[in-house]
């Protein structure tokens, strides 16, 4: 028995999901897995799937639990190697929020998780370590994921 939740270079899938119901899916292979977190990565060339997809999967039973799922709030942090960072799709976080799409309890929240994730990033922690940064890296023999039919 193992307590990783995936193996280690195993493929994933993330599913997001809005308003309780998914709507694309993204192959991820699995850098690192312990038994409450893991870490993963999509690069150029990983399988994606968008609407149509779901809408085949309510006519098949074709939703697998085979990764989890998401719910995306439109706001990325990107972390350059260097450190530098910035936010990207503040606008259109700013626009979901005049949508009503995003409520106030997750906009408090994602207030309070953009603090740590600054304090993390300018600290170098957690996952912005250095050695955590080449853990990051897919091992050059993967091929990019790809999504079962």
């Amino acid at each position: 028995m193992t307590d990783r939740l995936f193996p280690v270079g195993a493929t994933a899938v993330v599913r997001g999901v809005f308003n309780g119901l998914p709507w694309y899916e993204q192959a991820v292979r699995v850098l690192e897995s312990g038994a409450s977190s893991v870490t993963a990565a999509r690069w150029p060339g990983a399988a994606t799937r968008e609407i149509s997809f779901y809408a085949q999967s309510l006519r098949t039973g074709g939703w697998r639990p085979d990764g989890w799922d998401t719910s995306d709030l439109a706001l990325d942090l990107v972390v350059d190697p260097d450190g530098a960072r910035r936010w990207k799709d503040e606008d259109e976080y700013a626009h979901h929020r005049r949508l009503g799409l995003i409520t106030q309890v997750e906009h408090t929240a994602v207030r309070a998780a953009r603090e740590e994730a600054v304090a993390l990033v300018e600290a170098r922690g957690d996952l912005f370590a250095d050695p955590a940064v080449r853990r990051w890296l897919p091992d050059p023999g993967w091929s990019p994921p790809s999504l079962s039919r």
